[in-house]
């Protein structure tokens, strides 16, 4: 996972629990060296002889064997968060919060709208070593299906897709190749918008929405992964669309969902998922900050 921002990292909690630990650590390791020099040996078996009370540690090199204690048990207390937050069973209770309170729907059921927007974060490309440049198809392309079956429906006449950002030089990004293979799909290309490119999902929006209202569209249907779509809403509201949400690409099984003793095995994907579910929660939160 890349997040667009730099700074993102350093408040999801794979990282800043790193960085908590390894800073408790090294404070720990100072202070026990300061501590020995004014005659407090670090090691276990002198400290648990050492005087208890605060009042008594301050004398000599008491506050940095304080200190050494203090910066133990905080890298002990961050490890065991970071041990919980690796846990499926976490994972999937907080995903089940972000995603809340969307649930699959059948894009049948849906009421009809001038146009179908279909978000970007499904497909990457790698390049080889001879040159050769392999797209792959992430879980999220059940966006771009799910979009597909829209229209299908008859949901709305217009279809548009968001285009995201390439990283890789001379390919096309997410949109022109949603848009090809929606054709290939039997989309009318007369029918089918493409935003420009677009780091974050606001600027996404608002490139979209300016060819949205090039064609008169006023209401949508908006489809993209079910933990990404309180926040996508909110920025094709603030574009002055009225906004039906098509959710897909579900991280959780719903009323399926069946605990098993499995979640209670740390994991470094149960971790990337609660991180994912920190970035949405923080970006939710940008929103309402002025």
């Amino acid at each position: 996972m890349i997040p667009t921002r730099w700074y993102l990292p350093f408040f999801l909690p794979s990282t800043a629990l790193m960085i908590g630990i390894a800073l408790a650590l090294l404070v720990a390791w100072l202070a026990s060296r300061r501590a020995a020099r004014a005659g407090y040996a670090p090691d276990r078996a002198t400290a648990a002889r050492a005087p208890r009370s605060i009042a008594a540690l301050l004398p000599g090199g008491g506050p940095w064997l304080l200190t050494a204690r203090i910066a133990r048990w905080l890298a002990g207390a961050l490890a065991a968060l970071m041990l919980l937050l690796s846990l499926p069973v976490t994972a999937i209770a907080l995903t089940r919060a972000v995603e809340h309170p969307y649930e699959p729907v059948d894009p049948a059921s849906l009421p009809h709208a001038d146009a179908i927007v279909v978000l970007s974060g499904s497909i990457w490309h790698t390049t080889a070593s001879d040159g050769y440049i392999h797209t792959r198809i992430g879980a999220a392309h059940d966006r771009f299906d799910t979009g597909i079956a829209a229209w299908h429906s008859g949901r709305a006449p217009i279809m548009a897709f968001g285009s995201g950002l390439g990283r890789t030089p001379n390919v096309p990004t997410e949109g022109p190749w949603s848009r090809d293979r929606a054709i290939r799909l039997g989309v009318p290309a007369d029918a089918i918008l493409v935003g420009t490119d677009a780091y974050y999902t606001s600027d996404e929006a608002a490139h979209v929405a300016d060819q949205l209202r090039s064609r008169g569209v006023k209401t949508i249907i908006l489809c993209t992964s079910a933990f990404h779509m309180q926040r996508s809403i909110w920025h094709y509201e603030q574009e002055g669309f009225d906004v039906t949400p098509l959710p897909c690409h579900f991280l959780t099984r719903g009323a399926a969902e069946r605990f098993d003793w499995r979640q209670l095995i740390p994991s470094a994907r149960a971790l990337e998922q609660a991180d994912l579910c920190f970035k949405e929660w923080l970006g939710r939160a940008a929103q309402v900050v002025p």
